[in-house]
């Protein structure tokens, strides 16, 4: 919920693999988390929900994720990679076993062909430090690169970590229902969620492009972006698809989130243009 709108989003998860990152002499939580999330899948009829992947070096991370992208595109899987790590702000998550970084631009890139291969089934959960930095990189003309993702803005205690991840991945094993989910994190838990995400920033795009002197310039912006990829030669007919396209903001709207949430509407266009002038009042 924001504002007036209530946000649906419709996620379907049948595993967690856990990508443990860490080196020898960290805490590590992934073992008692594969161990405590089979234990309560079991009893629900879900065996077998969660791996655990001991991960020594960056080949061996795009190795294990890419083995994943597969097992979606087969129809197979559609994954929260819960990933245990050290992160650092600039250079991305550490593998401590070797010191090399995955930067937080190459991992945007290889859970966004797994989401896409699930078709915006994958969620992200970021056991590390500086992890939401990683949102900085999502881009709202193209596909959302996860579903949900989830980083604690400070360190947490090993404690708080097995209550909190306890009880977010039980209700997703039961209900995949991720508002109820992210309902059971503390505040200190940043979280982004595809379809909220989009639906408040098309609605700050609208607000800046599409009324008065900014409409006329971003009119003139997307004709000239027409007109690099179709030729100055159909200008008459290329103005006046892009003015019909700019002045139709539901059809803009609808296929944006065709391409971010793949299809998804997470909202009716009535509800979100209600909540766009309620901005504007």
């Amino acid at each position: 919920m924001r504002g007036d709108l209530i946000f649906e989003s419709k996620f379907h998860n049948n595993s967690v693999v856990i990508l443990d990152c860490l080196g020898a002499g960290d805490q590590k939580n992934g073992r008692w988390l594969e161990e405590s999330l089979n234990d309560m899948s079991s009893v629900l009829g879900r065996p077998g929900y969660c791996v655990l992947k001991r991960i020594g070096t960056l080949a061996q991370l795009v190795a294990e994720l890419k083995v994943i992208e597969s097992s979606c595109r087969m129809g197979i899987t559609k994954p929260v990679l819960h990933v245990e790590a050290h992160g650092d702000p600039v250079r991305g998550l550490l593998i401590s076993g070797t010191g090399e970084y995955v930067s937080w631009q190459k991992l945007s890139d290889l859970v966004s062909v797994i989401n896409s291969a699930s078709q915006n089934n994958a969620g992200l959960v970021l056991a590390s430090c500086n992890g939401f930095v990683i949102t900085n990189l999502v881009r709202i003309n193209k596909p959302s690169p996860y579903h949900f993702l989830l980083a604690p803005d400070s360190k947490v205690s090993a404690g708080e970590l097995r209550t909190v991840l306890t009880a977010f991945y039980k209700e997703i094993i039961q209900s995949s229902n991720l508002n109820f989910a992210m309902a059971e994190l503390p505040h200190h838990y940043k979280r982004y969620l595809c379809t909220e995400w989009f639906c408040v920033r098309f609605a700050k795009f609208m607000k800046q492009n599409l009324s008065g002197k900014a409409k006329s310039a971003f009119t003139e912006e997307a004709l000239n972006a027409a007109l690099k990829r179709h030729g100055s030669e159909h200008i008459t007919a290329l103005r006046r698809a892009v003015k019909t396209y700019i002045h139709s903001p539901q059809a803009l709207f609808e296929s944006s989130a065709e391409i971010f949430l793949m299809g998804e509407l997470p909202v009716g266009y009535d509800q979100f243009e209600s909540f766009v002038k309620g901005q504007l009042d």
